[in-house]
């Protein structure tokens, strides 16, 4: 596996649209026929750029993709999509994919559970 994977675009369902290189003002035009300020603010740009992914971890290099949005937060299928993405290139996927994977599950739980989990130190 190189350090370039695949750029592009997550669409709020989820749906993977594949960029060329620094392709993604390109991409949202002709292909999703917006503009790219327009698309940020629904959808997930995948950016891989090596420059900006290089992260030291116990002295090994790994690159991650940048994974941006104005979204306040992904969908469900945006998060499941990063982390097929991430799977499938091998990298490890971003903080806030956490972040907001355990937001999702808390949504689901009872509030007395979440209160017993709030609860411990």
């Amino acid at each position: 596996m190189g350090i370039y994977s695949e750029n592009g675009w997550i669409l709020p369902d989820g749906k993977y649209i594949n960029c060329e290189h620094e392709g993604h003002i390109r991409c949202a035009k002709e292909e999703l026929g917006m503009e790219e300020s327009q698309l940020e603010k629904i959808a997930v740009k995948v950016s891989c750029l090596p420059v900006s992914i290089q992260v030291t971890i116990f002295g090994k290099d790994e690159y991650r993709p940048n994974f941006l949005t104005e979204r306040r937060r992904m969908t469900k299928r945006q998060l499941e999509t990063i982390e097929k993405y991430c799977v499938e290139f091998g990298y490890r996927p971003p903080t806030d994919y956490f972040i907001q994977q355990d937001l999702y599950d808390m949504a689901n739980m009872s509030l007395d559970d979440i209160l017993f989990i709030l609860s411990k130190k």
